[in-house]
């Protein structure tokens, strides 16, 4: 017998899953921008927000920088060591999100996640650093420009609250974009019709 006792089996999809070191941003982040130029410093909170084990959401930023929200994504991004100390490496991931700030104009802020370990509720101990990325007549992707304007850096801080999370229901549904919102009926014919 090769082995005594046998080791555990582990699937494919729970050795992939045990890889990536952050399966969301969702919760409260602290963040820390510095603007080139004026020199700058200001300080706020982020609340990511989405279903449980979404790789994207809404965000909504309130601090000493002016208020903005946006979308969120968050993607593999290359192989690192594993922060638990496992055996194999760790798949990495990359954050990235918008934040829309009224007349101060549109921002993309975009860097790896660096987990160095995690918490013993399980809470990951997670940070972003990269540039904050201004957006100038839509970006580029709509016929504009985008110029680099300063840094960030970002930690988690913790989950988000059960109020935080209903309100993120109520904004969304107010805003007519929820999921929660619509209706799903289904008609005879097998078409889908979706009620506000």
């Amino acid at each position: 017998q090769l082995y005594n006792p046998p080791p555990p089996v582990t699937s494919y999809q729970q050795q992939v899953s045990d890889a990536i070191t952050i399966q969301t941003m969702k919760g409260a982040w602290r963040l820390e921008e510095s603007f080139s130029g004026s020199g700058r410093r200001t300080s706020g909170t982020l609340l990511f927000r989405g279903a449980e084990s979404a790789e994207r959401g809404a965000v909504a930023y309130s601090g000493e920088a002016g208020s903005g929200r946006g979308p969120w994504i968050i993607k593999a991004d290359g192989f690192g060591r594993s922060p638990a100390g496992r055996v194999g490496g760790a798949i990495e991931r990359k954050g990235l999100w918008k934040l829309r700030r009224g007349a101060a104009g549109t921002f993309t802020y975009a860097g790896r996640i660096v987990v160095t370990s995690y918490a013993a509720d399980g809470l990951p101990v997670a940070s972003i650093e990269g540039e904050i990325i201004e957006l100038v007549n839509g970006g580029k992707p709509k016929g504009g420009s985008e110029r680099r304007v300063g840094t960030f850096f970002a930690k988690l801080e913790r989950r988000l609250t059960a109020a935080e999370e209903a309100a993120a229901s109520a904004d969304s549904a107010a805003s007519g974009g929820a999921p929660e919102a619509l209706q799903v009926t289904p008609v005879m014919d097998g078409r889908l019709v979706y009620k506000q």
